[in-house]
């Protein structure tokens, strides 16, 4: 119910004003284009709070009284995802803009527990989806697509990890999205590259249109790609 974009530019839309609520995160406080941001949110008087380890922002917050989430330091922003996240999760739930269930949590924490232990390359005799996953794009180009629209987040950060972890490429878009341009790409009549794995990342409980439509994506990519995974 509230309007909320993500903005990952050096500049911000041109509508914020002293009515807008600009939260600012940089896990290290010192990213280029979020403190650009920052500092026009502080001229056009926005209503500003910050959420960062430290850094320019930090500074920034405690010289002017700014609303000041402080997240632990030392850690790359691939492994501090997790303090960012919670952290403005919890802050959105304090202003009752929905309700978040101590259960809810513990249910996360939980599974990714499991999830850990079960995807332990010691423990699981190397037989475990995420291995096996890995062996398969290993040296490889992966491309990962999707039905569900809330499973975009999940692309996006394999994608990243991939970028970061692995310093190999890898790209990743939503279907229907994808349907409209990208996918006349795989009509190319030249074979496509071996390096390519394309990763159907699949909700086993979507139907209707978005199943049909991942299942055509699929016929059609098969024709140009043998390396198809598909991970429910």
């Amino acid at each position: 119910t509230v309007p909320l974009i993500v903005n990952r530019k050096e500049f911000l839309p041109a509508y914020v004003s002293d009515k807008t609520l600009v939260i600012v995160s940089s896990n290290s406080g010192n990213t280029a284009e979020t403190i650009s941001a920052y500092q026009q949110a502080s001229e056009k008087k926005a209503q500003i709070m910050i959420i960062t380890s430290g850094g320019k922002l930090k500074e920034e917050a405690k010289a002017n009284n700014l609303a000041l989430l402080e997240i632990p330091s030392g850690y790359p922003p691939r492994q501090a995802f997790g303090f960012a996240f919670f952290t403005l999760l919890f802050q959105f739930s304090a202003w009752n803009w929905f309700t978040l269930e101590k259960k809810e949590i513990s249910d996360v924490k939980t599974t990714v527990k499991t999830l850990l232990k079960r995807n332990q390359p010691t423990k699981s005799n190397k037989n475990s989806m995420s291995f096996n996953i890995a062996r398969t794009i290993y040296k490889k180009i992966p491309i990962f697509y999707t039905a569900t629209p809330w499973l975009d987040p999940v692309l996006t950060r394999w994608r990243n990890q991939i970028h970061e972890n692995s310093k190999s490429l890898a790209f990743s878009n939503v279907i229907p999205e994808m349907n409209h341009n990208e996918i006349v790409g795989w009509e190319m009549d030249y074979p496509v590259n071996d390096n390519l794995v394309v990763v159907l990342l699949q909700d086993m409980n979507v139907t209707g249109d978005r199943k049909r439509r991942l299942n055509l994506t699929r016929e059609i990519i098969a024709k140009k790609c043998q390396n198809i995974v598909d991970v429910y």
